[in-house]
């Protein structure tokens, strides 16, 4: 006990020293360890066979991208009614209909027809042993026809409503004629079994259902008048597919697309 208490601490310091040793001694025995476990994890790692890389699935966040390019508009002047007041007015029976449903934005075209104008060549006579020609104009109005004829000759060969520019054929018994109508350039060509026809203009039939109306055959410049309406329409403009009304007092344009599903005018 002396011996350790006069000598403690060279015992310790041996015991540090021993374990140094013993550590440095190890230390390369850990190294050759960790350098064998480094290389056999490199060449499990050059084994191992790579995974092609895969695109990631980006269509959602793409969605939203596309999302921002187009917002959403918000339309306060929609058919909804949450800033547009609607305005309701008594109709001849006595139901309040909206205004929007009444007057020329109610009305339904139901059928549309062509205007033709027809040419024909007509006969042939003898006046003075000079051959005459004798050709018949028909234009259609809507509610009826209207005929003209006139009579020319090869040398008395214009009026007031057309020229022959050409005779083709003996003058005495021709196979065609050449014409043209006053204020028109384009001639055209009409044999006794082929007249001319071309189209003029068109006529329309409405129909106004708040007052169950029916308004047969207008044309452009005709006037229309509602059931319970003041205000009187000028027609001015008809084709194939739409009518298109003028209010008198307002010059306000209302166009109606044909509606072939409606009842026609009678």
């Amino acid at each position: 006990m002396q011996f350790l208490k006069k000598h403690y601490e060279k015992v310790i310091l041996s015991i540090v020293l021993l374990g140094l040793a013993v550590a440095a001694g190890a230390l390369p025995l850990q190294v050759a360890s960790m350098r064998r476990f480094l290389d056999e994890t490199i060449t499990d790692r050059s084994r191992t066979k790579r995974k092609e890389f895969t695109s990631l699935d980006l269509s959602t966040n793409l969605a939203v991208v596309q999302r921002f390019h187009q917002p959403v508009e918000l339309n306060l002047a929609g058919p909804h009614n949450a800033f547009n007041p609607v305005v309701w007015k008594k109709r001849g029976d006595g139901f309040l209909v909206r205004a929007a449903d009444l007057g020329a934005g109610a009305l339904e075209v139901t059928k549309i027809d062509e205007l033709h104008m027809t040419v024909s060549f007509d006969v042939v006579t003898r006046e003075n042993a000079e051959p005459q020609y004798t050709v018949a104009i028909a234009r259609e109005t809507g509610s009826q026809v209207r005929k003209d004829s006139r009579m020319v000759s090869a040398k008395q060969n214009r009026n007031d409503l057309f020229t022959v520019v050409r005779v083709e054929g003996p003058p005495e018994a021709p196979a065609a004629l050449v014409m043209q109508l006053k204020d028109e350039s384009e001639p055209f060509r009409i044999t006794r079994e082929e007249p001319f026809v071309r189209t003029i203009g068109y006529v329309a039939d409405l129909r106004y259902p708040p007052e169950n109306q029916l308004i047969p055959r207008k044309r452009v410049k005709d006037t229309v008048r509602l059931a319970k309406d003041n205000e009187t329409y000028n027609i001015v403009v008809i084709d194939q597919n739409q009518v298109v009304l003028s209010a008198k007092s307002t010059q306000k344009r209302t166009t109606i697309k044909l509606n072939a599903a409606a009842p026609p005018a009678k």
